[in-house]
């Protein structure tokens, strides 16, 4: 993966990354749709079980689906931002990064990208350095996020700082 010049400004200027709708229709639309077939298959055994009608579960069925799109939408905010740290100097600092298990993927002047392995609970991570004029832009998106699974960007996060100071 390698970002262009113009990717690199808007990220320095905005702190975010660019939004691109159709790729987090696709990263997301999974999660949705098995949380949707969920919330239908209990409707169904609970009005067959229960002789409950479907239109009095339905406010259930609409309520989760209104927190998944919420969490999902508060998910991709998070995963958009960078974070500003102060730039520490640091010629070594891609064999820091494989200190961390971190796999360099893309290395320039202006950036690193380095994905974490997967593990039982993650299917990895990529991480995105962006050296700025007095700071490095830290970024840290799930290659797989559910919406509920940030906390191992922001750990992510915690690591590479303990790690430069």
């Amino acid at each position: 993966m390698n970002l262009n010049n113009e990717t690199i400004d808007y990220i320095k200027t905005n702190r975010k990354w660019q939004s691109i709708w159709l790729d987090k229709l696709i990263k997301y639309t999974p999660a949705g749709f098995a949380v949707f077939c969920m919330c239908r298959f209990i409707s169904l055994v609970i009005n067959k079980n229960f002789s409950i009608s479907l239109i009095l579960f339905e406010p259930i069925v609409l309520i989760c689906i209104f927190c998944l799109v919420y969490y999902t939408l508060r998910a991709a905010q998070r995963e958009k931002q960078f974070i500003a740290i102060p730039e520490v100097n640091n010629p070594l600092l891609n064999q820091q990064l494989e200190t961390l298990n971190w796999v360099i993927i893309s290395n320039s002047n202006k950036y690193i990208i380095a994905n974490t392995k997967p593990s039982l609970f993650s299917f990895g991570e990529t991480i995105t350095l962006i050296f700025d004029d007095d700071k490095l832009l830290f970024n840290s998106t799930s290659n797989f996020a559910p919406p509920f699974g940030n906390d191992k960007n922001k750990l992510n996060y915690e690591k590479f700082c303990k790690l430069i100071h």
